[in-house]
């Protein structure tokens, strides 16, 4: 039986690093608390493509940003729970979110960087934002850990290196076809300052999901160039394009005949052990063995951001084809993306935003074509804040997910009604 590795092992020989940026002095501590109800209403709560279900909800949200600053080193995060009960059995849940991020100046040219997130939430929300494909509803945990490092090389040029390790696990596991999985990456930059407007960037990147039973495991390699350009002070592009080489592992279970017999269908049909030795003609049984695949894929990946501040809102755009992990445990997916937003400003109290976001999801490798989707999701929402410390937020949210296989559509609509209440600032200094 497999035995799961405890989280605490994946985390601890890294989590000191955190203690870095307790060692400067001269400290500033923030707190900015806040506290968010919600009221929506789902008419396909679990984005069924048939026998759809609508639920109401409640959502109770205390949130928290905090941090610390030192003339070295800046330590910023997040904290929330919700609570959230539905009018349907079996459906409530008690999310949390922690997410940390840090750098530490070890030296005037070098940086040590740290990025921990934990999170326990449901993958109705977090698959369809990562990667728009929706399995199933149920819960999740996820924990990511990312030390950096930076050296500034000369007034134009600086390295990095990234390491990632990303632990997933599902509740029911057994039924809703989810599987635990773990990605471990290292990566490699290199920037440079070409223009006082315009940046390039070289990466190099490297990847391993694996299952917890070790049936699959895919190693993705790219090699990326990017660059950045600030065409005025209210408009700003950046992107990247690069080349990707998957190589997925599958092994599965089977029965054979063992070596030098072959199956005979006519014994085997009257009950006779089905494997006969071609020497001797003696008879034997089938026997447990595994059989391992192997598929590659290559292919292109790119990302590009554009924003353009308008004199009331802003305008943005985001497209990209990313390799992402497959929570049904296949290995990679390859998902394209496309975003469109638009924020306006009506008045001094009264805002608007209207997003459009567009997913195709597919499996790295070509023979798993149950993954194949695409998803859209329209959502226009108001804002009123009569007080600072006051706002109200009206939304509409429709979403359709369309299968390439026999599975059919799934569409479902969305409308919610949140209040927050955001405290003063609290800061505190040493």
């Amino acid at each position: 039986m497999q035995t799961k590795r405890s989280p605490n092992a994946l985390y601890l020989p890294l989590l000191g690093c955190l203690a870095l940026p307790l060692a400067a002095p001269a400290a500033e501590w923030y707190l900015e608390p806040d506290f968010r109800t919600t009221v929506r209403h789902d008419d396909n709560v679990q984005m069924r493509a048939r026998d759809e279900q609508a639920a109401s909800e409640l959502v109770l949200e205390p949130r928290a940003r905090f941090g610390r600053r030192t003339a070295r080193s800046e330590l910023q995060g997040e904290a929330d729970v919700r609570v959230r009960r539905f009018s349907v059995d079996g459906l409530d849940t008690n999310d949390v979110h922690l997410g940390i991020d840090g750098h530490y100046l070890a030296s005037e040219r070098s940086r040590l960087e740290l990025d921990l997130d934990l999170t326990r939430d449901t993958t109705l929300e977090s698959e369809l934002d990562a990667t728009g494909v929706v399995y199933a509803r149920t819960d999740r945990d996820s924990r990511s850990l990312a030390p950096g490092w930076s050296y500034v090389l000369d007034e134009k040029t600086r390295l990095g290196l990234n390491l990632g390790l990303n632990r997933v696990d599902y509740a029911e596991e057994g039924t809703t076809g989810l599987r635990d999985y773990e990605t471990r990456s290292v990566g490699g930059s290199v920037v440079r300052q070409w223009t006082e407007k315009t940046s390039l960037t070289l990466g190099l990147d490297w990847s391993r999901y694996e299952r917890d039973d070790q049936a699959v495991r895919s190693d993705n390699a790219q090699l990326t160039l990017g660059g950045e350009h600030r065409f005025t002070e209210r408009s700003r592009l950046s992107g990247y394009l690069g080349l990707r080489r998957t190589e997925t592992r599958v092994r599965s279970g089977t029965s054979v005949c063992p070596a030098g017999s072959v199956f005979d269908s006519l014994g085997f049909f009257f009950g006779l052990p089905p494997c006969v030795d071609t020497t001797t003609g003696a008879r034997s049984n089938l026997v447990a063995t595994t059989l391992t695949s192997t598929a590659d894929s290559t292919g292109g990946v790119f990302g590009l951001t554009a924003t353009r501040d308008l004199e009331t809102g802003e305008l943005s755009l985001d497209a990209s084809r990313s390799v992402t992990p497959d929570a049904r445990g296949e290995g990679l997916i390859l998902t394209d993306r496309l975003s469109l937003g638009v924020t306006h400003g009506f008045s001094e109290t009264l805002s608007g935003r209207l997003s459009l976001d567009w997913y195709r999801a597919k499996s790295t490798d070509d023979a798993v074509g149950a993954i194949d989707r695409s998803h859209v999701r329209l959502s226009p929402s108001l804002r009123w804040r009569p007080r600072r410390d006051w706002s109200l937020v009206a939304s509409y949210r429709y979403m359709k997910q369309t299968r390439e296989s026999t599975l059919g559509t799934a569409t479902g609509n969305v409308v919610s009604l949140a209040v927050n209440y955001a405290w003063p600032r609290l800061t505190r200094s040493r």
